[in-house]
């Protein structure tokens, strides 16, 4: 459900709450007066649909996934400045351009606590937190059985992994 879906849909919702508080209360107030009241007109009122709750959450936790994804990668590239800060000789120019290039090398610094692998770890982080989204995005919109959104983003992962797995680093 788009924004413009969900627009006109609270608007036809809230005809349908209007036109049935007045049909009630008018019918209501014949009979008793205090009939009337907020509290009668919001108990008789029908429940939102189901889709529409849903759709809210999803976006809330995809909001949180990517917060989350942020927020760690951010704290884990702080340790490792903060690690080539304390490690004597580290900020010298052979030690910068020791940086991990395999993932045996990667994991090795990792055991280590090698500054640049733990800052490595935290961009590797923040760059998985968008894909993890697109991963996401495919359960939720076949949640919602919106199967033609769960064929574009399945594309759009593939096309993804498929970037990072051709791709190369460096000229």
């Amino acid at each position: 459900m788009d924004v413009k879906q969900a627009y006109t849909f609270c608007e036809e919702y809230n005809k349908v709450l209007m036109s049935s508080h007045h049909h009630e209360s008018s019918a209501e107030e014949a009979k008793n007066p205090e009939a009337g009241s907020v509290a009668a007109s919001l108990e008789s009122a029908p429940p939102p649909p189901p889709h529409f709750n849903a759709s809210t959450r999803t976006n809330d936790m995809i909001s949180w996934l990517l917060q989350i994804g942020v927020i760690v990668s951010s704290i884990i590239i702080i340790i490792g400045l903060l690690l080539t800060l304390l490690q004597p000789g580290a900020l010298t120019n052979q030690s910068l351009t020791n940086f991990p290039h395999t993932l045996d090398q990667f994991f090795a610094g990792l055991l280590r606590l090698q500054p640049l692998a733990v800052i490595m770890l935290g961009l590797a982080i923040l760059i998985a937190t968008p894909i993890l989204r697109v991963a996401f995005s495919i359960l939720a919109f076949y949640l919602e059985r919106d199967y033609r959104y769960v064929i574009i983003t399945c594309i759009v992962l593939a096309l993804l992994i498929l970037g990072m797995l051709l791709g190369k680093g460096g000229a």
